[in-house]
């Protein structure tokens, strides 16, 4: 259940700042590379191969940051200019708070129920 709505979120937020990119496709493109970031960052986690296996906890734990420095530069960057994104902008960043806490449960949940290397002989 947590994984489907932390890929929700990731799609939504993704969706937001594609958006962004599309209504400014010259001055927006920082936004485009944020989507694409969220995006390959999700995929890595959670797409079924098993190659990606010993890239998902890091995956996961820099999307938590990347998520965090995206909603830290929303609001310096609103501060600065004393402009707010009403109210597509604080309703995304407080998907993004949420977001960060799943996937901080997530990690928590797979760090604990991991599995354990037997060595052999």
């Amino acid at each position: 259940m947590a994984r489907r709505l932390i890929i929700l979120l990731v799609l939504a937020t993704a969706g937001v700042h594609l958006s962004f990119f599309l209504t400014d496709p010259k001055g927006g493109w920082i936004y485009a590379l944020n989507a694409v970031g969220y995006l390959a960052l999700a995929g890595i986690i959670y797409l079924p191969s098993q190659r990606l296996e010993p890239f998902r906890r890091p995956a996961r734990l820099l999307l938590i940051a990347y998520t965090a420095l995206t909603v830290a530069l929303y609001v310096v960057v609103s501060l600065s200019i004393r402009e707010w994104t009403i109210p597509l902008g604080p309703i995304d960043k407080a998907m993004e708070l949420v977001l960060i806490g799943l996937l901080w449960r997530d990690d928590r949940r797979s760090a604990t129920s991991g599995f354990t290397l037997h060595r052999a002989g």
